[in-house]
């Protein structure tokens, strides 16, 4: 089966440079017009290689259900949402622009600027319950494909930490090492597994928006 992992298109927060962790915050137009490009793009795809789309699961932040929606309204399949799939909860820091975290926070800053997940945000979570969600999450969708119950070739739409930190278990990096992609807004990655082993097709492409 295939995986296709989706980060969100431009959300308002994204727009305004915003650190949004469980922030709500919605699609930009710029953001709804990815998401459209990403649909086509996979429209295409899926009849190419015969694997058509049978679900989209998605985070339920507005920024990813709406880039989702969008998935699901252009393919015509089922839409599932699910909360584990939701961004890191940043706690006070969310809603900040990066200055503002240096002069309210400088030693939390201090700390980001060496080693984004080793350390704990306050009022926030852990790296390592990021991962642990985001894990059961996912394996949840591709034990249910496996057997038959969902399809061949799914999409989930999440977020830019969420994904990476999925990535860094997956590939047996550790839970604390620093996120391995920068992904951009309705970047597009792709797992296979066969005989229960993963791999990594595609990362962070966005050759959509070109």
């Amino acid at each position: 089966m295939k995986l296709l992992l989706i980060r969100h298109g431009e959300s308002r927060g994204n727009a305004s440079h915003r650190m949004q962790g469980w922030l709500d915050e919605p699609l930009t137009e710029r953001g709804r017009e990815q998401s459209h490009r990403l649909a086509e793009r996979l429209q295409g795809w899926s009849i190419k290689h015969t694997e058509p789309i049978s679900a989209v699961y998605s985070s339920t932040l507005a920024r990813a259900y709406q880039t989702a929606s969008i998935l699901v309204q252009c393919w015509g399949v089922p839409l599932v949402l699910d909360k584990r799939l939701c961004e890191r909860d940043i706690g006070a820091l969310q809603g900040l622009t990066w200055p503002e975290v240096e002069t309210r926070y400088p030693q939390v800053a201090q700390t980001m600027r060496q080693k984004w997940t080793a350390h704990t945000l306050p009022g926030g979570e852990s790296v390592f319950q990021l991962t642990d969600r985001m894990w059961q999450a996912i394996t949840g969708i591709v034990d249910r494909s496996r057997n038959g119950n969902g399809g061949r070739c799914v999409a989930i739409v999440s977020h830019g930490a969420a994904i990476n930190a999925y990535f860094n278990r997956l590939m047996g990096r550790g839970d604390g090492k620093p996120f391995l992609f920068s992904l951009g807004n309705t970047s597009l990655s792709i797992v296979e597994f066969q005989n229960g082993r993963p791999r990594i097709l595609l990362a962070n492409d966005l050759c959509h928006l070109e």
